[in-house]
């Protein structure tokens, strides 16, 4: 991915950003494809609900606190918006993080 942001700079053609983005989607392809084969074999063990309900809470009061904080230190990064639009990119920020939470916790079971 840095790759991809630094290209301009470092001479790298246009072209070239799509294969750093098909190597991660390999990469994340092949982990998930050996936790199956691992959960399978009995190597990893079933976490109860009660654990996978905590885990949820814990990446999702992680998230909220990421994206609470977005509006107030995205204008450090050089970021040059209204503070609203600022809000709304963290609230929009936080429901794609908890779609993306969810995904991963339903792809692990």
């Amino acid at each position: 991915m840095m790759l991809g942001v630094f290209a301009k700079p470092l001479g790298i053609p246009s072209g070239f950003d799509t294969i750093p983005i098909l190597g991660a989607v390999i990469f994340f392809y092949l982990g998930y494809r050996a936790g199956k084969k691992a959960k399978a074999a009995g190597q990893i063990p079933a976490a109860s609900d009660s654990q996978k309900r905590k885990q949820f809470a814990l990446m999702v009061a992680s998230c909220a606190v990421a994206c609470v904080a977005m509006p107030f230190l995205l204008p450090a990064t050089g970021v040059a918006l209204p503070f609203a639009e600022l809000v709304v990119i963290g609230v929009v920020s936080f429901f794609i993080c908890i779609g993306a939470i969810w995904l991963g916790m339903k792809m692990r079971t």
